[in-house]
């Protein structure tokens, strides 16, 4: 016998010797031995009578189709013409009579086997998805005996029709914008979306023409079988069998996540299903479009044109899993700091055999802006010794308020943990340790060969850069570094952001990545840093048990591995007996015993580190609250300052009595107007003891050469021998007119007056020989 499911099943006109309207059957799944079959019409289970003939209350009714619902009550044949919702497939149909003394109502008076049942059409349980405002194609359904012109019908629940729109047919009345009016018909071929069809099974395709637009949301999917069906299909109430439900997403057009230049770059979309995918393109191919012969319109353009140089894996990200997460695998992302578009393919939920997701062209639906984060390379800057320094205009991708700018002596690297970045701009003797700051939200500013990026001036407040003259590398170093605007504790190179799901984690430290003990050091530098923040109060309960950790199982790779794409298993493990496994040759692993407990992995595929002891777990998701710690982003070179100022360490030599003049002062960026001061013995720069016995109180006159290398003071110089110190002054508008001694901050060296002491007093007599023996102070040689 052959029944289609949502609908009645005749089992009339069973054949045999002295079978009569008492007779039963029931169905069972395997063999007459086994269970009755569950999903039979409740007022009889898998038992039916009236096998022979149709028999009801009407002697005119010959079969199911003749009969309305009120008069089911008085069926006796096939289940009482009720709907069959059970899965599709074969089934055995078991005999048992009442006149060999059995009541024919347990499972075991059926064993005997007089054939078999076919019920056909879709299985139950499946799942698709669609994008509202884009074409819909359902494809691949499962199940027996589908055949070209199975129709689907779009509802909230099966046979029951739409409460809205209240206007609009009243015999079918589905989702609107999927649905409405009419179903749709299923056929056996499928569009690739290159201008050509592809041929698949009878029946186990559906297509909507036309972009859809319900709301999005879930719905079911709701069959029926227009030859099986007493209305053929006509009717809401037809459409009984749920074959699964509809996701209609309508996918954002402004996202916006970030990446950072020079780092593996891993994303979240944790409304996404596993299989979604992102393509970073220059633009994203337009939608298909239907048309002559029901073919889809080939694209314009190849591939080439679509792609942007240099994305790891041409651009094309791996496939989303757990729980939305979106990666380019383990290489970094070197490419210009700046906006990538990101396009959008739905990957999982429908195409499961011809391969979405793969080709350029799949990736239609535009979703939003990857940002690269990180400083425009190559900028050039300049300041003066002695002023507070500003740098105006400095350009970046990705900038937040707070971040920080570290001037490094030149040559020594921005890369590299950021306390040997900050250990290294204390060295260069700029204000704030060599930290910059700004207190100004980063602006838009459009370059003419660029994206969009930020711009922002830093500055070390109103502190003068007491420095000489040199060049200086730039270290931008990000705000989450705790430098700049503090946003959480920061120990050992991590920074922790108080606790949360695993989710709500990833979120808070993205574009960065949770901790990833990738070696034995890596992971007692994170016990290190979590027994420092827990002495500072941080991992407080109720979240102090564990950290989360960028680690879970890739359900699709068959491996644990870092959110970096980094292997930490080759596939399925073992519960560990609770050593750290330190081998050169396999990637280090640090699991508690009994763990990882999952079994299989999927059941708990993420990861966290127990705060006593550093042993790692895996954990179901949404089941803990745990301390949330993110990698500190490493500082990123950004170009150079340069200094303009004089050296350090001139030593010259003038004769005292003379007018003062030096030359030969060396520097960079030195000009005419500059000035110099010369200081009292014993005094240093931005003292206000100006050397007056010197000439003109100290102050030089200003430098009158283009390259402000000679300098001259007005007078004589009359004052004691010795070594008086030098210090360098630039005139600036509304901040000094070098007019005073304490306005000269920058050391120069020191000025040597070959002179004796002052006031010395003797007496010679009158006709004899008169010899002066002077005294000179202590280390001046007489001349």
């Amino acid at each position: 016998k052959h029944c289609v499911v949502g609908e009645a099943c005749d089992v009339t006109g069973i054949m045999g010797r002295d079978i009569n309207a008492w007779d039963r059957i029931a169905i069972k799944s395997d063999t007459c031995s086994g269970p009755f079959q569950e999903g039979f019409p409740e007022a009889t289970g898998a038992i039916t009578s009236g096998i022979v003939l149709f028999k009801s209350r009407k002697p005119e009714d010959r079969n199911c189709m003749d009969i309305v619902a009120e008069e089911m009550e008085g069926v006796v044949s096939n289940w009482g013409c009720r709907r069959i919702d059970v899965d599709t497939g074969t089934f055995r149909m078991c005999f048992c009579t009442p006149r060999e003394g059995t009541t024919c109502d347990e499972a075991v008076h059926f064993s005997f086997d007089i054939g078999t049942l076919h019920l056909l059409g879709p299985n139950k349980n499946q799942w698709r998805r669609c994008a509202s405002g884009h074409r819909c194609e359902i494809a691949e359904i499962e199940g027996y005996g589908l055949q070209n012109g199975d129709n689907l019908l779009i509802l909230d629940a099966c046979r029951t029709p739409q409460k809205l729109p209240t206007t609009g047919y009243m015999t079918i009345k589905g989702v609107e914008g999927l649905t409405l009016e009419a179903p749709v018909v299923s056929y056996e071929k499928i569009s690739n979306f290159y201008g050509m069809w592809m041929d698949m099974p009878s029946g186990s395709v559906f297509m909507f023409d036309e972009p859809i637009t319900p709301v999005a949301g879930k719905y079911r999917m709701c069959w029926c079988r227009p030859s099986a069906s007493a209305r053929a299909c006509g009717n809401t109430d037809d459409f009984a069998m749920d074959m699964g439900e509809l996701s209609i997403v309508a996918p954002s057009t402004s996202y916006h996540r970030q990446c950072y230049q020079g780092q593996r770059c891993t994303i979240q979309f944790p409304e996404w299903d596993d299989g979604d995918t992102v393509w970073i393109l220059n633009r994203c191919p337009e939608m298909p479009k239907l048309g002559r012969f029901r073919y889809d319109v080939p694209y314009e353009g190849t591939e080439l044109d679509y792609l942007v140089e240099g994305w790891p894996l041409l651009g094309r990200s791996l496939p989303a899993e757990a729980g939305g997460q979106i990666s380019w695998g383990s290489e970094a992302v070197w490419l210009p700091v700046g906006r990538y578009l990101m396009c959008w393919c739905m990957g999982s939920g429908m195409w499961p055999l011809h391969r979405r997701c793969e080709k350029v062209h799949d990736f239609w639906i535009p979703t939003g802006d990857l940002e690269i984060l990180g400083p425009v390379p190559g900028q050039n800057f300049s300041a003066t010794a002695g002023h507070p320094v500003v740098i105006s205009d400095y350009t970046s991708f990705g900038l937040e308020e707070g971040d920080g700018l570290a001037v490094v002596p030149f040559g020594e690297s921005c890369k590299g943990p950021l306390e040997a970045v900050l250990n290294a701009s204390a060295r260069s003797e700029f204000p704030q340790g060599g930290l910059l700051t700004t207190d100004m939200e980063p602006y838009f500013a459009r370059k003419l060969d660029t994206l969009m990026n930020y711009s922002v001036d830093f500055s070390a407040k109103q502190a003068p850069v007491i420095q000489n003259g040199g060049y200086f590398s730039l270290c931008i170093v990000p705000a989450q570094s705790g430098t700049g605007t503090a946003v959480g504790g920061t120990y050992g190179g991590y920074v922790f952001r108080g606790c949360g799901t695993e989710q709500e984690a990833r979120a808070a430290c993205a574009p960065r990545y949770l901790p990833m003990p990738k070696t034995q050091y890596s992971q007692m530098a994170l016990e290190l840093a979590v027994r420092k923040a827990r002495a500072a109060g941080e991992l407080a309960e109720p979240c102090g048990h564990g950290i989360w950790l960028g680690g879970r199982w890739d359900g699709t790779e068959n491996r644990w591995e870092w959110e970096d794409s980094t292997q930490i298993t080759a596939g399925p493990i073992g519960k560990s007996d609770g050593s750290p496994l330190i081998i050169p040759s396999r990637p280090f692993m640090n699991w508690e015993a009994g763990q990882p407990s999952g079994a299989p992995h999927d059941l708990e595929p993420l990861m966290y580190m127990e705060v006593q002891g550093g042993k790692w777990h895996d954990s179901q998701p949404n089941r803990y609250r745990l301390g949330i710690v993110c990698k500190e982003s490493e500082p990123l070179p950004t170009g150079t300052l340069l200094l303009e100022g004089p050296y350090a360490g001139h030593n010259f030599t003038v004769p005292a009595g003379r007018p003062l003049q030096v030359r030969g002062l060396l520097g960079i960026g030195l000009r005419d107007s500059d000035h110099l001061v010369a200081l009292e013995r014993g005094e240093s720069c931005g003292s206000p003891h100006g050397a007056t016995a010197l000439g003109g109180e100290g102050l030089s006159i200003p430098s009158s050469v283009h390259d402000g290398s000679e300098f001259s003071w007005p007078g004589e110089a009359l004052a004691v021998g010795g070594v008086y110190a030098l210090c360098w002054c630039r005139k600036k508008e509304s901040l000094t007119d070098c007019r005073h001694p304490e306005d000269f901050l920058v050391p120069v060296g020191s000025i040597f007056l070959q002179g004796p002491l002052l006031e010395q007093r003797f007496v010679c007599r009158s006709g004899e020989r008169c010899v002066l023996q002077l005294a000179w102070p202590e280390g001046v040689t007489p001349i």
